[in-house]
């Protein structure tokens, strides 16, 4: 981590694996745009705390919850909407020409590939097959 003038206190550090996915070092935003678009399928489960709108690791989320003391509100540090940033970018990615299939797992959480591996390799077998 890196230390930060700005509420909670700290910032992504330069090395890590959690810290290699925040914007300033990873930045997926021309994913929509790309000219070949392969057919992406997402797989997720419908109760994931950690891949989530109201995610419970996030510092947003858990200031506004009061679990994380000074929280300074929405309009300067809002949980971080993660399926509908997802889900925007995949819609951006549908709109310019690719194919996108969501798949959510009702009662699953973060992880679909212990808790409902059958299915997940059902759906992943389609997709791979389908793709061929």
């Amino acid at each position: 981590m890196t230390a930060s003038p700005n509420w909670p206190g700290v910032a992504p550090g330069r090395s890590g694996v959690n810290n290699a996915f925040v914007g300033n070092w990873c930045d997926t935003s021309a994913f929509a745009d790309l000219d070949v678009k392969p057919p992406v399928l997402w797989l997720r489960g419908d109760q994931d705390q950690v891949i989530s709108d109201e995610s419970m690791f996030d510092f947003g989320t858990l200031g506004r919850l009061g679990v994380v003391p000074g929280w300074p509100g929405m309009d300067v540090y809002p949980p971080q909407p993660q399926i509908a940033q997802t889900r925007a970018m995949l819609e951006r990615y549908r709109a310019g020409g690719g194919s996108v299939r969501e798949v959510v797992f009702d009662g699953c959480g973060h992880g679909p590939v212990i808790e409902r591996s059958a299915e997940l390799r059902e759906q992943l077998l389609a997709h791979v097959q389908g793709a061929a």
